[in-house]
């Protein structure tokens, strides 16, 4: 079943193509074959008025006033159709070497982050209030996500940490000598608490804000210059103000990516 399928798919194509060439070949021979019949006629017309134009002048404004219109209009009519369609496809192919140049500065001002954040509804986050006393093993264990949303109980942004610094964290206490069992009593209390210059540049510097309607471009700008990884989206763009919606540093890459 399948090979006859293929078969007549094969088919199918060869039938196009051969209608294609045809219609390449027969139409442009067709019009050119026109063109000389259409230039025969008026020359022999016009040699033969030339002629009979000496004794009979309403003979020769024949040719003058028809035969030479109806010459220039069917040249006229050629040539639109060839150069018509040569200047198609030299504007077609202009556009799309336009669009094609469009760079992903261009590109990326056209998405808007309300477009493609995660609404607030859709994010997996945690009230500060509630998981401050929390152990740390008990809140890598919980949830398997790379990033923990945290925020404020009004859901104004509080931190995004990712796992790799709670990681952090737990690998400096076993380098202290921390014993297993203090290990598994520290909380996120005291992951805040810790000297760590790195954790404490998270904490920080863990997110930006950006308007609601704010582009693509904009967010990419502000993980670039804040050295974020993450972006809450607010009204006006403001971190005391409640969150709309959140976009991350690989977010941002994939859309754009489907850019080009």
């Amino acid at each position: 079943m399948e090979k006859q399928d293929s078969k007549q798919k094969n088919n199918k194509e060869k039938q196009d193509s051969n209608k294609k060439n045809c219609s390449g070949f027969v139409i442009p021979t067709l019009a050119l074959s026109i063109t000389g019949v259409v230039l025969l006629i008026t020359v022999f017309i016009a040699i033969y008025s030339m002629i009979c134009g000496q004794n009979n002048p309403d003979f020769k404004d024949i040719t003058v006033k028809t035969l030479i219109p109806l010459w220039g209009t069917w040249i006229g009519t050629v040539l639109a159709f060839y150069f018509g369609k040569d200047n198609f496809d030299a504007a077609s192919k202009t556009y799309k070497e336009t669009i094609d140049k469009l760079t992903a500065k261009e590109k990326m001002e056209e998405i808007f982050v309300k477009n493609c954040m995660i609404p607030l509804y859709d994010i997996e986050y945690s009230i500060y209030d509630e998981i401050r006393p929390k152990h740390i093993c008990d809140i890598l264990s919980e949830k398997e996500e790379n990033r923990f949303v945290i925020l404020e109980k009004e859901l104004v942004a509080k931190y995004v940490i990712h796992r790799s610094m709670l990681d952090r964290f737990l690998a400096l206490e076993v380098a202290k000598g921390t014993s297993t069992e203090k290990i598994q009593e520290l909380t996120f209390e005291d992951f805040e608490n810790c000297e760590d210059k790195t954790i404490k540049n998270v904490l920080e510097n863990s997110f930006s804000v950006i308007p609601i309607n704010s582009n693509l471009l904009k967010a990419k700008e502000a993980v670039d210059n804040d050295g974020c990884s993450d972006i809450f989206i607010s009204e006006t763009g403001s971190k005391k103000e409640k969150v709309k919606g959140w976009i991350t540093n690989i977010m941002i890459l994939k859309e754009a990516e489907v850019l080009f």
